[in-house]
């Protein structure tokens, strides 16, 4: 069942920002870090098979989730968890 959108407090949050609904089938908003930091990407997660949506080959037409941060604001993990993202 997705999950209902949301608007997260946050005080560097763009204005009207909200949380996406959860497609079906998926568990959970994430944000992919890049190893070596500086670059991530906001995705939806599968768990049963460990599928993000950006490779489901079925869910080439699903919208991401865009970036909810204000121009120049480096979000930290605990900002991501704080808006309801989880991190890989």
């Amino acid at each position: 069942m997705p999950m209902a959108s949301h608007k997260p407090e946050h005080a560097m949050l763009k204005a009207g920002w909200v949380a996406p609904s959860m497609p079906d089938g998926y568990d959970a908003r994430v944000v992919v870090m890049s190893h070596r930091g500086g670059h991530c990407e906001l995705d939806y997660f599968k768990r049963a098979g460990a599928m993000l949506a950006s490779e489901d080959a079925s869910a080439w037409e699903m919208p991401l989730p865009s970036w909810p941060w204000i121009d120049g604001y480096e979000p930290t993990q605990g900002d991501w968890r704080l808006i309801g993202f989880e991190i890989l």
